[in-house]
């Protein structure tokens, strides 16, 4: 897959402690004002959607039904990072793993 950033997402939350502590790590580094602007808006849409998605949900309201449809995080997921990959682009990744409470190992 090739995945391409198409705009800066839009929906925010406040992100946890962890993706936190990673955020201070890339504020010592110097990164351009559109590259900050991304990772604050990729991080907060991370929290946005995890909010979402952890959530049971009834779409289809089927009276004396309960037809709950739930997203799962992945237990572990194995992520490979290449010479051409863009750091910030792969910390994002890390980003989402740390919201989601994913497992990453890191090739």
């Amino acid at each position: 897959m090739t995945a391409k950033q198409v705009g800066i997402p839009k929906e925010k939350f406040p992100v946890g402690d962890w993706v936190n502590n990673l955020t201070r790590f890339l504020e010592k580094i110097d990164l351009s004002a559109e590259d900050l602007g991304v990772w604050y808006a990729s991080i907060s849409s991370y929290a946005y959607h995890w909010q979402q998605f952890k959530r049971d949900k009834d779409p289809s309201k089927v009276v004396g039904e309960d037809n709950y449809f739930r997203y799962l995080p992945h237990k572990k997921m194995i992520f490979r990072i290449t010479s051409q990959d863009d750091p910030l682009d792969y910390l994002r990744v890390f980003a989402a793993a740390l919201t989601t409470g994913t497992r990453l190992e890191i090739s």
